[in-house]
């Protein structure tokens, strides 16, 4: 063994808390690193996978009743490889014996061994046949909902039993852990019987034969025409991307977070390299100095002390790779586990382990790459007749005017002038415990703005109950029938198309115009800019905030929105901070908007508020 790694080796042994502390500080940035991008990897293949294995559509229709006929119709439509219809609909439930209700969802389908696409996949029991029902396997897990159990179906005045004979897991299902509710499935006779309604699907599932964001869109609007020359209602569609999970820009947003706290975590352990490193060549000085007497060179010294570096981020990456994956592996596991996703194979992602070999051996040199230089630069003389790096206190300016503190006690002016004997230490210092400060600020940031966001969606509305219907009815019918209920205190309604908002680029954003009633009772919207809508408005329109600052749009000017293939100009009274529907969601007169796509005194969406 050389002599030099013989005193790289000697001063780890010798300064066994320093070595454990460098090697700490080390392997957390290394593990952060190394837990926060192997579970991004981890849940972006798991969820990939996920979506491709479950066939989803491209599109989803949320229509009125059709048959297989439409069906086959839609399937002769240009670039539409596959069409399947489904059954949906919203219920109350409850176990034997409990007397609280719970909402639920119920599916249906012609034929569980058929499926084509949005495959629903048995994980026990048998699909249903006859009056007996199937429930997703969250639900069933969430709320006690195991096979051969007995719930109570409750549609209209009646109340009906009918046990629970298989365990089924659906791609797309919010997790009851975030406000969704259970999950069951039925035969289509059951459906309707339990509904007393007539056979007949409520939701198109289509998939084309090529994909794109525009091709699609294109597509849908083409069996929205269609499906309308049939007199079958259109409450919206969606346009989903094969090759993105439907929750991928929510698992997304939180693992930003997590990247920008493993980044901070890995300056902070930059940092505290720095601070040791530097302390350890100032201990040593005079040794470097003896080294200079017997012929060492600058990089002779400096190999010494980066050696050192590199043993500590050797020793780092022994103590994070491993922990890194495994804590990885279990985070996304739990959070697979949410999304309905099985992950029980234990997976060791390459870029996360390339990155913390990076990290690891890169950050420790980097780091101990300052003080190591400013070390090796000291002459002999230097070395042997001095204090140390810190020798030379006096000559600036901060010295001096500390030196003019007077009538202090002896140990605080002691300490005082200590402490900014070496400047670079004490920076290094404060900077490690401002990036400790950041850190904390930075989570109790995020959970904040989390809670003001969820409740500046919350407040924007002000409805307890929302109905949205297959296609638009008249305003004072829907008002009749709605205020007849008990329990009733306000009620208004609406109307929502989807519309493109032009841009002077020729680019347009696809998002929703909401038609609000004049003086409505449960729209609080948040204006940052402008005033709010009044009844004597015409074609006035309150836009995203999002949208205007992305796109320089101020106050007075006018934009162009596509609804229903008409080109509708509207001038901006007002900008809203409204998150819905990513922050693509405006506001006009509900009046103006049903008179000119032709639904004058109509609305599809009622909202009510209860006493």
């Amino acid at each position: 063994m050389s002599i030099i790694w013989r005193k790289v080796w000697r001063d780890l042994w010798r300064n066994k808390l320093r070595t454990f502390l460098i090697v700490l500080s080390t392997a957390v940035g290394v593990f952060a690193l190394g837990f926060v991008y192997g579970t991004s990897d981890v849940m972006q293949v798991k969820m990939t996978e996920s979506h491709e294995a479950s066939v989803f559509p491209h599109i989803v229709f949320y229509t009125g009743l059709f048959d297989r006929e439409t069906i086959d119709g839609i399937v002769r439509e240009a670039n539409v490889s596959d069409a399947e219809g489904q059954r949906a609909g919203s219920f109350r439930w409850k176990l034997e014996g409990e007397t609280d209700w719970r909402d639920g969802t119920l599916y249906a389908r012609d034929d569980y061994q058929a499926q084509r696409m949005d495959l629903f996949e048995l994980v026990d029991g048998h699909w249903p046949t006859g009056r007996e029902l199937a429930v997703e396997r969250l639900g069933s897990r969430h709320f006690g909902v195991p096979l051969g159990t007995t719930i109570v179906v409750e549609f209209g005045r009646s109340e009906r039993r009918l046990p629970i004979q298989g365990v089924a897991r659906q791609s797309q299902v919010q997790p009851p852990q975030w406000g969704g509710d259970a999950v069951f499935y039925a035969t289509m006779e059951t459906f309707a019987w339990l509904t007393d309604q007539e056979r007949g699907f409520n939701r198109l599932n289509v998939r084309l034969a090529s994909f794109s964001e525009e091709g699609a869109e294109r597509t849908a609007e083409e069996i929205e025409d269609r499906l309308a020359r049939m007199d079958i209602g259109v409450g919206l569609y969606q346009v989903y991307d094969p090759d993105v999970h439907w929750l991928q820009e929510t698992i997304d947003s939180i693992l930003i977070v997590l990247k920008v706290l493993g980044a901070l975590s890995l300056g902070l352990s930059g940092f505290l390299i720095v601070n040791m490193m530097n302390a350890t060549v100032a201990q040593q000085v005079w040794q470097i100095g003896v080294m200079k007497v017997v012929g060492a060179t600058r990089g002779r010294v400096a190999q010494v002390y980066l050696a050192m570096a590199s043993v500590y981020g050797m020793l780092a990456l022994v103590a994070a790779v491993v922990p890194g994956a495994v804590a990885s592996h279990l985070l996304a596991g739990w959070l697979l586990g949410l999304m309905n996703i099985s992950d029980n194979s234990f997976r060791v992602m390459p870029r996360a382990v390339a990155i913390q070999l990076a990290v690891g051996l890169l950050v420790p040199l980097v780091a101990a790459l300052v003080p190591v230089i400013g070390g090796a630069r000291i002459t002999p003389h230097q070395a042997i007749g001095s204090y140390g790096l810190g020798v030379g206190f006096g000559r600036s300016w901060l010295d001096r005017l500390i030196a003019r503190v007077r009538r202090l006690p002896r140990p605080l002016a002691l300490s005082l002038r200590n402490t900014f004997r070496r400047k670079l230490r004490i920076t290094l210092t404060l900077t490690t415990l401002v990036l400790g400060g950041v850190m904390f600020i930075v989570v109790m940031s995020v959970g904040t703005s989390m809670s003001n966001t969820i409740e500046v969606l919350i407040n924007d509305f002000g409805f307890d109950v929302l109905v949205v219907f297959d296609r638009p009815h008249r305003a004072t019918r829907l008002m009749e029938a709605t205020n007849s209920v008990d329990g009733v205190a306000r009620a208004e309604v609406w109307d929502v198309q989807l519309g493109a908002v032009g841009l002077e680029d020729g680019e347009e954003i696809q998002g929703q115009l909401w038609g609000v009633p004049d003086n409505s009772q449960m729209f609080n919207p948040r204006i940052v800019s402008g005033r709010a809508l009044l009844p004597e408005d015409g074609r006035a329109i309150l836009l995203n905030s999002k949208i205007a600052s992305d796109h320089d749009i101020e106050v007075g000017e006018t934009v162009t929105v596509t609804v229903s293939e008409e080109e509708l100009t509207w001038t901006v009274v007002g900008l809203v901070l409204n998150v819905n529907n990513l922050q693509r969601d405006n506001f006009v007169p509900f009046d103006t908007l049903a008179r000119e796509i032709g639904n004058a005194n109509r609305g599809a969406f009622m909202m009510m508020g209860t006493a």
